[in-house]
């Protein structure tokens, strides 16, 4: 028997969009084996939850902490620990981000399941996971066959699978089980700040990214202009945060975020392995460069060849028309 728990994420009390993915694709996973079964659960406090019509869990578990400290303790994890075990799951999907990335390997040593990341693809045959992970920084890619053994797999944001993702025009609101723990700690959680009106690059779909072919933070505009009209991100290379052209944590690559938008444009980086490190998990790569031996155009799918100062103010004005 496959028991299957899918740790689900919230943005201002809504599903968002990569647990949204992996909740479909773990639901019509689970519709390919007659032996399966598929558990929600979340680690955020959520009152109200609206599912697709179409996903079969009637119910979501819901772990909280009390005296608003964090799941950074074996011992905050207890109950997630016991309610996994009663319920015999066998297999933990959830979706990449510094909080997931804490909790989860602490589950693997503590549940001795196997860890899983870098998830391309995945597939269900004769009652065995298939997976598929890139290594090496997204150069190589291994086949991991017949994975029968109790796992936790954590699935790259902007994951979609193999399986065709459809949103459900029809929804219904899934019964909550509140779980609470209480964990005595010297350090706490004073205050929740949201960043507004920007579009975090962990979520971005869309992401526009520059180096150091700017020249200088007071080009920057342009970018940001670009972007907005494309309700994407910004992000740059690192010698450009260094640099102190733009924030830190706009850095993408090795050493930064790694991201996985369905479309990158890259402006004015020459593609470093550092960065592609980085970027290498996007749908699609767009590189506008006058360098014609830059690396990153091995790398892109499209490539422009020009000015950068020329045509990205020029592909913000077609959207201005359009």
């Amino acid at each position: 028997m496959i028991n299957i728990a899918v740790f689900i994420d919230f943005k201002h009390d809504e599903l968002t969009n990569n647990s949204k993915s992996l909740l479909n694709f773990a639901n019509k996973l689970v519709d390919n084996c007659a032996d399966a079964h598929l558990y929600l659960y979340t680690i955020q406090n959520i009152s109200k939850c609206y599912f697709p019509a179409t996903v079969k869990p009637s119910s979501i578990t819901c772990f909280t902490i009390d005296n608003n400290v964090h799941f950074s303790s074996n011992a905050s994890l207890d109950n997630v620990v016991s309610h996994i075990k009663d319920t015999k799951i066998t297999h933990v999907f959830c979706t990449k981000s510094t909080t997931n990335d804490l909790i989860f390997s602490k589950l693997s040593m503590i549940l001795n399941f196997n860890i899983i990341t870098n998830i391309k693809s995945l597939s269900l045959e004769n009652g065995s996971f298939h997976f598929t992970k890139s290594i090496f920084s997204g150069k190589a890619m291994a086949k991991m066959n017949e994975t029968n053994d109790p796992c936790i797999a954590i699935f790259p944001k902007g994951f979609t699978g193999d399986i065709l993702i459809g949103d459900s025009i029809e929804t219904k609101e899934l019964k909550i089980e509140h779980i609470s723990s209480t964990f005595s700690s010297s350090s706490i959680i004073v205050e929740n700040s949201l960043i507004q009106n920007e579009i975090q690059l962990s979520d971005a779909e869309i992401v526009v990214g520059a180096g150091r072919g700017l020249k200088g933070p007071e080009n920057w505009v342009i970018i940001e202009n670009f972007a907005k009209k494309l309700k994407a991100a910004t992000a740059c290379s690192k010698p450009v945060s260094d640099l102190n052209w733009r924030p830190h944590h706009e850095h993408v690559g090795q050493t930064g975020i790694k991201i996985n938008p369905k479309l990158y444009i890259a402006c004015g980086i020459s593609g470093a392995i550092q960065h592609l490190a980085g970027v290498n998990g996007s749908g699609t790569i767009v590189v506008i460069n006058n360098d014609t031996e830059a690396p990153f155009i091995k790398h892109a799918d499209y490539i422009i060849m020009g000015d950068l100062f020329e045509i990205v103010p020029e592909l913000t004005k077609l959207f201005d028309e359009a």
